[in-house]
């Protein structure tokens, strides 16, 4: 966990949204959010899997059918890192588009995972 705790601090690209457009900004904060909803269905898929009744599976072949969550965060960290610099390279017109469409594309991996029942609900 601490080379992950190192990842973070080492990687500068989150802090570089000066010539981004607040919009732009806004639709980036969405998309670490969803990706870390993402992370969060994986891990309740991971954790699922120790249960006899459990019937998902991790999908995707990044991640292998039991994925630690340190290896799930890490790839995630490592493409929102190799996302933001691709995405400080376009002009702000097609920086706009991208982040939508890589924003609905994330979104409709997260309803696909929830429609197959990886779902969390929250109690205070």
């Amino acid at each position: 966990m601490k080379y992950l705790l190192l990842l973070f601090l080492s990687i500068p690209s989150f802090a570089a949204f000066s010539d981004w457009s607040e919009k732009e900004q806004r639709l980036w904060q969405w998309q670490v959010g969803l990706q870390t909803y993402d992370v969060l269905q994986t891990y309740d898929a991971v954790k699922c899997q120790t249960k006899s009744f459990c019937k998902f599976e991790e999908a995707n072949p990044l991640f292998g059918k039991e994925p630690k969550i340190e290896e799930i965060i890490l790839l995630k960290v490592l493409g929102l890192s190799l996302m933001h610099q691709s995405l400080d390279n376009l002009s702000s017109k097609n920086r706009t588009k991208s982040l939508w469409l890589i924003n609905g594309m994330q979104f409709a991996v997260i309803l696909n995972n929830h429609e197959q029942g990886i779902k969390f609900t929250y109690s205070f």
